[in-house]
């Protein structure tokens, strides 16, 4: 009788996870729109400049050994 419950457990909880997962094609649509996002956004203005190169530096990100 245990064994029986612990299968009827056990297929609930299962049909339950795959039923609130999302499906392969959501997640995938959804990459691809934050790569576009990612990839075609405007460019950000410099607000930092090294011996070699300029970049923009996110406000509370830092570099380590960058010295101005």
């Amino acid at each position: 009788m245990r064994n029986r419950m612990v299968w009827v457990f056990g297929i609930n909880f299962l049909v339950m996870v795959a039923g609130c997962s999302q499906s392969m094609k959501d997640i995938k649509n959804k990459t691809i729109d934050i790569v576009k996002e990612t990839f075609y956004s405007t460019n950000e203005e410099v607000n930092e400049e090294s011996n070699q190169f300029s970049f923009y530096l996110p406000y509370g990100i830092s570099v380590r050994g960058f010295n101005k």
